[in-house]
């Protein structure tokens, strides 16, 4: 099992046996992770859907199509990360993440993410790493730059929030040739 320690959390990918633990991340998040994560929050809405949407995560681990990482704090899950939307004749992948609201703000998204930055440039040897975010999802940005992504644009209709409403986002992309470890 892949496994990143780092000093106060710990990254891993998840299996579908932490379902329980997944499903209450998701429901102790629901309300703000809903507009950005509407199909996450929609699949899981009690635990036989969470253990569903793990088991098909993992499968998609398997075929390498996602690399799902928990983050740990404590042994306890409270967070997200994952490299998503792969694309191996490029190849390149997207980076999605989310916290517990508890943990927001203490720097271990933007710390998991500099790890994964680097473990998809040194062992999945994607050449680019992507990152969408919402407009007003100013957390995101900041994680995305204090990360040396750069801003490539902002793509119009994007992306559909909970509501059914297309939105734009903001493009962000780092390339393995620009990554300083």
């Amino acid at each position: 099992m892949m496994k990143i320690k780092l000093e106060n959390f710990e990254l891993k990918i998840i299996t579908a046996s932490e379902y329980e633990a997944y499903f209450v991340l998701i429901d102790n998040n629901r309300k703000r992770l809903k507009t950005y994560f509407p199909k996450t929050v929609g699949a899981v809405k009690d635990l036989e859907q969470a253990k569903a949407y793990l088991k098909k995560i993992c499968q998609k681990n398997i075929d390498k199509e996602i690399y799902p990482f928990g983050v740990y704090r404590n042994n306890n899950l409270v967070g997200w990360i994952s490299i998503k939307n792969m694309d191996w004749r490029i190849p390149k992948g997207e980076l999605g993440y989310y916290i517990d609201e508890s943990n927001q703000g203490q720097g271990i998204i933007s710390e998991g993410v500099q790890a994964i930055v680097k473990y998809a440039f040194e062992d999945l040897k994607v050449e680019k790493l992507f990152i969408r975010t919402g407009l007003d999802n100013v957390g995101s940005q900041k994680i995305a730059l204090k990360n040396g992504f750069k801003k490539e644009g902002v793509l119009r209709s994007e992306f559909r929030i909970d509501n059914g409403e297309l939105v734009d986002t903001n493009y962000f992309g780092l390339l393995r040739r620009e990554f300083n470890n």
